[in-house]
């Protein structure tokens, strides 16, 4: 009871944490800088415009020793014209294995997922996806996201792929500090 008390909070904690980032000023100090990591692989034979793409993000950096990850918030911007699939439901509802908890977050084996909140791009704003993800787990890829890109958009790439907003916690509830997010990209024709 008592564990499922602390997920509770967790993901009250970090859902808070993503609200409060949204909107606000652009003032110097107002918003914790973001470094995020990323490498594009595309396969040999991709000689055609890729369509589809796979996202792999992950933590990076050191934790103190002794700790885990009890989970993270992470919001993620899209290139213009990439997409992922979703429901034909209001709000938008991103589909069923679209997102999904990989890497070092499901070795944990007992990670858990809020459902992804996507935010399809607008004339005056790129697209975005936010992701909570509770567990114990250490640095490492924690999710998988398949994207769709349009026909003549720029594909996913290791410069148009930015988390905007990440928000790791450690198992007591505590910010962590010293870590950021890296985003692996592969292109599908």
């Amino acid at each position: 009871m008592k564990r499922i008390q602390r997920y509770i909070a967790l993901l009250c904690i970090l859902v808070s944490g993503l609200l409060a980032g949204c909107g606000g000023s652009s003032a110097p100090g107002s918003a914790p800088t973001t470094t995020t990591t990323a490498t594009t692989t595309t396969p040999p034979e991709a000689s055609q415009s890729p369509t589809k793409s796979i996202l792999k993000l992950s933590t990076q950096g050191v934790l103190p020793q002794g700790t885990q990850l009890s989970g993270l918030g992470v919001t993620i911007q899209l290139p213009t014209g990439t997409t992922v699939a979703t429901d034909s439901t209001t709000p938008v509802t991103v589909s069923s294995g679209v997102v999904t908890i990989s890497g070092v977050a499901a070795q944990a084996g007992n990670s858990a997922m809020l459902p992804p909140v996507y935010k399809p791009a607008t004339s005056t704003a790129p697209g975005t996806l936010e992701l909570v993800i509770a567990g114990n787990f250490g640095v490492g890829e924690f999710a998988t996201v398949n994207c769709s890109t349009s026909s003549g958009s720029t594909p996913p790439t290791s410069s148009n792929v930015t988390a905007i907003s990440f928000s790791p916690t450690d198992q007591l509830l505590r910010p962590v500090t010293g870590l950021s997010t890296g985003v692996n990209v592969t292109l599908i024709p």
